[in-house]
This record gives C-alpha cells, sequence and structure tokens, in this order.
C-alpha cells in the first residue's frame, strides 16, 4: 500500500516513550523533508497551590526548555534533526489541537498508550480526544505499529 504524502505538515505528541518514537518515525515517511513533522511534548501545568505546599522549587520553563533539548536530542536519534521540537503548557489534548490549527497541520500522528477499563476512565484518552476535535486527519497508532514503506 502507497501513503500519500503531505504538502503542509505533519504533527507528533511526543511524551519520550518508545511509542512515540515510533510515531515519528511514522510521521517522517508522509513529509518530503524532516522539517515539516513537529514534535510536540505538553509539560502539565503544576496544580494550584493546596496549603502547606510549596513549588518554588519546580521551574514551568525550565521544565519545557529541558524538554526542548530532550526532544532535539531524541530527533537526531531518529534522523530528523531538522524537524521542529516544540514545547507547551497546558492540557495535552487541547495543546495537540491548538497547534495542529495554529501551524495548520495536514494530519496528526499519535500514539495511544492503550489504557483501558477504569485507568482510560480516570485518566482519559488524550488520543481519543483529539481525534474527537482536531481540525485535520489524525492516525492514531497502536502499540509496535509498523511505518507506512515511503512512497516515491
Amino acid at each position: 500500500m502507497n501513503w500519500p504524502t503531505v504538502s503542509g505538515t505533519v504533527l507528533v505528541p511526543f511524551d519520550f516513550s518508545d511509542a512515540s518514537k515510533e510515531a515519528l518515525c511514522v510521521a517522517s515517511k508522509f513529509v518530503a523533508k524532516p522539517e515539516q513533522v513537529i514534535a510536540l511534548h505538553v509539560v502539565a501545568p503544576l496544580p494550584p497551590m493546596a496549603p502547606g505546599v510549596v513549588w518554588s522549587a519546580y521551574d514551568e520553563a525550565k521544565a519545557a526548555e529541558q524538554a526542548r533539548r530532550a526532544i532535539r536530542e531524541a530527533l537526531d536519534k531518529q534522523q530528523l534533526p531538522t524537524a521542529i521540537a516544540a514545547v507547551q503548557i497546558g492540557d495535552p489534548a487541547r495543546a495537540i489541537i491548538d497547534t495542529a490549527e495554529e501551524k495548520s497541520a495536514d494530519l496528526i500522528v499519535i500514539p495511544t498508550h492503550g489504557h483501558s477499563g477504569l485507568r482510560r476512565f480516570l485518566l482519559g484518552s488524550v488520543a481519543a480526544r483529539v481525534v474527537q476535535h482536531a481540525p485535520c486527519p489524525v492516525l492514531v497508532l497502536r502499540a509496535n505499529a509498523q511505518a507506512p514503506p515511503k512512497s516515491g
């Protein structure tokens, strides 16, 4: 099966898991140039301060910069040195959807971790929310998904 090449950008939500690294590999098969791939990591904000809790040791800006450096390293290892590394702070599903809209993404390639039952109910499914609200097509990859062959 030949997979089409997109002319614009492909957004890959990236959480440093093996599944998200595989999603980068799959996404690279849909683009002509690696710079069309955007790897997005979302740093969850700290919950509101509770009485007696001190968050002064945590710096969201530092966490975001560390994530950006780590994404760059992962992109280099995936042989995508010119892909875009992006980091946002917020709700993961909302940040993915908003980024797809802002960047006019042609495709989102998102891994799913396959949570089910109570865990999915309590945590929600980022992939499910993205599929439901995304402004573009979404390719959801199960763990151990095979990359499509490069069309040429």
